[in-house]
């Protein structure tokens, strides 16, 4: 869509759309998993969709109103989950400034102005409150394959030296793990040649 973060030569699409330019974006290539229709009205329609990275949900519904014979846009969007992230561990930024200042207003508190106006609890209470929804990074990355290596290369990968090979599984361009004794050193890929995306210093 023009109204995203999409770059044209440098720039981003909506501010084309906010100059009345419209530029022609290439097309991508993206997977719908699961598509199901949850709701429905005279004129409006409420959908889940599980989907490959890289969809633009408001064009999905755009495409969606065209195989239907008629217009239509999207009017509320919520994200379910991203990668191994859902909903369901997230926290409000209500929940976030109660954290911080015991007050739900976040649109006050949160800001640079409310730092000044509002005093925020200790950094020991604020992280007692916060602590039980920090995700490790076990559980951050659970869903990256994973390779072990020996002891003896444990140096080598922490002062950023590639590995001169990986198995063929991970050789495909995707990231993955680099553990030693279930501990992640590094997140890395094998795209061509190794590359370290992350070294995880202890």
């Amino acid at each position: 869509p023009m109204y995203s973060a999409l770059k044209h030569r440098g720039k981003a699409l909506y501010k084309y759309a906010r100059e009345g330019q419209k530029i022609e974006v290439p097309k991508r290539e993206i997977y719908v998993e699961q598509l199901e229709l949850h709701t429905r009205t005279t004129d409006s329609i409420g959908f889940f969709a599980r989907t490959s990275k890289g969809t633009y949900i408001r064009t999905l519904g755009e495409d969606i109103a065209k195989s239907l014979g008629t217009v239509g846009h999207l009017t509320a969007l919520t994200r379910t989950a991203s990668g191994a992230f859902n909903l369901s561990q997230a926290i409000s930024m209500e929940q976030l400034s109660r954290f911080a200042t015991g007050l739900p207003n976040w649109q006050d508190t949160l800001t640079l102005q409310g730092k000044k106006m509002f005093p925020r609890h200790s950094p020991e209470k604020i992280w007692s409150q916060l602590s039980p929804f920090v995700i490790s990074l076990e559980n951050a990355f659970s869903f990256l394959p994973r390779y072990a290596i020996d002891d003896d290369k444990v140096r080598a990968v922490l002062q950023g030296q590639g590995l001169k090979t990986v198995p063929s599984s991970l050789a495909n361009g995707e990231p993955f793990l680099i553990i030693n004794n279930d501990k992640i050193l590094a997140l890395a890929r094998w795209k061509d040649k190794f590359s370290y995306l992350r070294v995880i210093s202890s």
